[in-house]
C-alpha cells in the first residue's frame, strides 16, 4: 500500500523540522539579514528632521502598552515590546506573525 503526501504537507514537514532542528539549514544559517522594529512619527517632516538636536525626544504613535512590529528584509514576523534591560533598550517577542 502506498500513501500520498500533498505538497502542502510536505512543505509544512519540512518547514517544522528547520524551524525544531536550525543545523539543518547549514550555511544559511550563516546569511545576514536586516531586522526592524517600527515606531511611527506622525506628521513629521523634512523642517522637523533639520531641527532635530542630541537629546530631543519624539512622540510616537504608539502607546507605552502597544506591541510595535518587527520586521526581518521588510517582511512582517513578530510584534514586539520594549523592555529596559541592564542599562540598555532591549525587545521582547510577544507574538508570531
Amino acid at each position: 500500500m502506498t500513501t500520498s503526501t500533498s505538497k502542502s504537507e510536505l512543505s509544512a514537514a519540512t518547514s517544522e523540522d528547520l524551524l525544531h532542528d536550525p543545523q539543518q539549514w547549514g550555511p544559511m544559517l550563516e546569511l545576514p539579514c536586516e531586522l526592524t522594529l517600527e515606531l511611527a512619527v506622525p506628521d513629521f517632516t523634512v523642517s522637523d528632521l533639520l531641527r532635530l538636536q542630541e537629546g530631543d525626544l519624539l512622540n510616537t504613535r504608539w502607546a507605552q502598552s502597544e506591541d510595535v512590529p518587527l520586521r526581518i528584509n521588510d517582511q512582517l514576523v513578530a510584534w514586539a515590546e520594549f523592555e529596559a534591560l541592564d542599562g540598555s533598550l532591549g525587545m521582547r517577542i510577544t507574538e508570531w506573525a
